[in-house]
């Protein structure tokens, strides 16, 4: 099976390839909210505990299908429940969904947020270490890099092998022809925070006309002829 190459030039830190879920990061203060009843989520809970602040669950999902249970069984206590998410960085696959059903009270309300003091990160993408980053060693590949010297700063990852599979679909937009929202929007690398865009040529700008040798009488059939001025590119 022919592996699914991502290539990157020259990576630094942590990378990180996203999905179309956004990110959130919430933080607290130490001034705790006093609820009717608190319930826990920690990365490295599991959601066969009891929701406690010793025994966390795992997920969002079975936070929120508890409270459901105890609204529709008892109702919503004095104070109302809040879901303390424990330190750290939740990675999802899919939209956290409420519903009308997880509407709390005016005086009974039902609150997401970040254990007091801690910092906390809801993200819709996958993060790679700098080592899955290797060099390129395809002379197939590497052939079709101009400049001798970019040829040695192109790293590439085997996503496959890191068990990332679905890469979106790439779909055409420009002047005429918008992007087709029923897809799967395409794979997003982003290092440091900011954006990577797709690899292309110039990487800025666009390649400007010189000459023009041939203004081409025929028609578009036959093409006309002209000269450009080429930029290097850079990886």
């Amino acid at each position: 099976m022919v592996k699914k190459r991502l290539l990157a030039a020259l990576m630094a830190g942590l990378l990180v390839l996203t999905i179309p879920v956004p990110s959130f990061r919430a933080t607290v203060s130490a001034e705790e909210v006093s609820p009717g009843i608190s319930f826990y989520v920690s990365v490295n809970g599991s959601d066969s505990n009891a929701g406690t602040l010793n025994a966390p669950f795992k997920s969002l999902e079975k936070a929120r299908d508890t409270i459901r249970t105890l609204k529709a069984e008892e109702g919503l206590p004095e104070g109302g429940v809040t879901v303390y998410l424990r330190e750290g960085r939740y990675e999802r696959t899919s939209s956290f969904e409420l519903r009308e059903q997880d509407s709390g009270e005016a005086d009974k309300p039902i609150t997401y947020t970040a254990y007091p003091g801690e910092s906390v990160i809801l993200s819709g993408s996958e993060k790679l270490e700098k080592s899955a980053f290797v060099p390129v060693t395809d002379s197939s590949v590497l052939s079709r890099i101009i400049s001798p010297e970019a040829r040695t700063k192109v790293l590439e990852a085997d996503l496959a092998g890191l068990g990332i599979t679905d890469y979106g679909e790439l779909s055409r937009h420009g002047y005429y022809l918008a992007n087709d929202l029923s897809k799967v929007p395409p794979m997003e690398l982003y290092v440091a925070g900011e954006g990577m865009t797709l690899a292309r040529w110039p990487n800025e700008g666009t390649v400007q006309m010189d000459e023009i040798l041939d203004p081409d009488p025929q028609g578009p059939e036959r093409g006309g002829a002209y000269t450009r001025r080429y930029l290097h590119l850079y990886v």
